[in-house]
């Protein structure tokens, strides 16, 4: 076991499960001692889990939800402005029945969001841009700035941002 795992499972871990809701800075040097890469504006709530910080990393202005799970046996890579919502799982390794473990990295796209209760499987891109609604599960790739749902996860719309120089009209 090296060094950062034995502190993880002794130390990092118990610290941070017990660290005060607000404490994100707390919390981004306890992972980052563990050898995630963490941005200094990340806010990852206490609640949340992660497994091996060692193959975690998160962009900046990332928020990550409580209750949500990161199983990091392969990198798992979070772009810039990104939500993760509460209760998402994101499983970069799988174990099969017959003792094979799949690993694979997982990596979502900045200005992405993952709503609640949803389950990336590993070896998912899920492109910049992209919202994949609560409650489904992405087994393949999800195309930049789209809109997915469903289980399995489907595209089934384009995103489209209202242009800055367009004027908004009132009542």
């Amino acid at each position: 076991m090296s060094p950062r795992e034995l502190y993880w499972s002794l130390l990092g871990r118990v610290l941070y499960r017990w660290s005060f809701h607000n404490a994100y800075r707390f919390r981004r040097l306890l992972l980052n001692l563990a050898g995630a890469r963490l941005h200094p504006t990340a806010k990852i709530r206490a609640r949340a889990r992660v497994d091996k910080p060692w193959n975690f990393s998160a962009g900046e202005a990332v928020l990550i939800g409580d209750d949500a799970r990161f199983f990091c046996g392969a990198p798992v890579s979070i772009g810039d402005r990104c939500t993760i919502s509460q209760l998402a799982t994101l499983c970069a390794e799988t174990a099969r029945r017959r003792g094979e473990v799949t690993a694979a990295p997982i990596t979502i796209g900045s200005d992405s969001w993952v709503a609640a209760d949803t389950l990336v499987l590993p070896g998912v891109t899920i492109g910049a841009g992209s919202v994949v609604g609560s409650r489904a599960t992405v087994e393949t790739d999800i195309q930049p700035w789209s809109v997915a749902v469903g289980e399995p996860a489907r595209r089934i719309k384009a995103r489209e941002l209202a242009s800055a120089n367009t004027p908004e009209t009132d009542p």
